[in-house]
């Protein structure tokens, strides 16, 4: 197994084959355990601001150090996360057998969580500039805050959607009729600003 790591963002990755061969491992600020196969993960360092464990088997997380920046977990089998840190910037955890998120801190700006199993999201932070939530299971959306510029909502079975927010630059809601029907739901300015109509 190797693992890629570095103790600045800024430096090139520095590669070990074992947790144990990792010299200052409490100084480490990002671990990548890509396409391992791993079932679990060791305990992570506090010093940590960015982990990619994706592409696994993993069923679960440890706990994450409150430095943490940026999670990207997706593709695995995992059906919850653990609590979030404050501190997460970017989450990408698609890909999963995910039912329900943990509360989103408000640092959040970007949240990945499509192809899951999500029937609701909890209340989004006013950070957030970025959502993609599409493939789940999802019938409402929770206010959308002013400053998101990204929100893809398709192949979901949503009846209603909150007020766009003006920040909006993209906007994806529409697959097939049998997903999302709440066309007659949404301001004619709206569909008229994304090109519906």
């Amino acid at each position: 197994m190797a693992i890629q790591i570095k103790y600045n963002l800024n430096e090139n990755q520095s590669i070990f084959y074992s947790i144990e061969e990792i010299i200052n491992y409490n100084n480490v600020v990002y671990m990548c355990f890509w396409r391992h196969n791993l079932t679990k993960l060791p305990e992570l360092p506090n010093s940590l601001l960015e982990l990619h464990c994706y592409e696994n088997n993993l069923t679960k997380l440890p706990n994450l150090p409150i430095s943490l920046q940026i999670l990207q977990c997706s593709n695995n089998q995992l059906t919850e996360l653990p609590k979030l840190p404050n501190s997460l910037k970017s989450l990408y955890c698609f890909d999963n057998k995910l039912t329900e998120l943990p509360n989103l801190p408000i640092s959040l700006q970007s949240l990945l969580c499509f192809n899951n199993r999500l029937n609701s999201l909890p209340n989004l932070p006013k950070s957030l500039i970025s959502l993609d939530c599409h493939s789940n299971n999802l019938t409402l959306l929770p206010k959308l805050p002013n400053s998101l510029s990204v929100l893809d909502c398709k192949w979901n079975k949503l009846t209603l959607l909150s007020e766009l927010p003006s920040s909006l630059e993209y906007f994806e809601y529409i697959s097939y009729y049998k997903y999302n029907k709440f066309i007659e739901k949404i301001s004619y300015k709206d569909l008229l600003k994304f090109n519906y109509i």
